[in-house]
């Protein structure tokens, strides 16, 4: 596990929520972190999309420009900002996720650990 990642980091793992399924797979391929966080224009998170719903998404026969945000999670697994370490740890382990988003009590994106 990780701490929040910094700002440019978060930002290159980040989408618009009016964001194509091209564009959050453009993101996870730069990013790395094997998902896609899809925020809207108060950088809220709307959604998060794994690398494996574009996958399905894909072999359903989807095109690369539909809306992301229609093939993604709207109310994902998020921690609150400052949770502990142990709780993140312990959150990631029992939903065998690999990444889960911190944010603020408003909605906004805050980090992913």
């Amino acid at each position: 596990m990780t701490e929040p990642e910094p700002a440019e980091e978060l930002h290159r793992a980040s989408a618009p929520a009016s964001a194509t399924l091209r564009d959050a797979l453009l993101v996870i391929d730069r990013s790395g972190t094997r998902v896609c966080l899809l925020v809207d224009d108060a950088g809220r998170l709307a959604g998060l999309l794994t690398d494996g719903d574009l996958r399905r998404a894909i072999i359903r026969g989807k095109s690369l420009e539909e809306r992301a945000i229609d093939h993604a999670t709207t109310s994902p697994h998020t921690v609150a900002a400052g949770s502990p370490r142990a709780l993140v740890v312990d959150l990631l382990a029992a939903l065998h996720v690999s990444a889960v988003p911190e944010v603020a009590s408003d909605g906004t994106l805050l980090g992913l650990h």
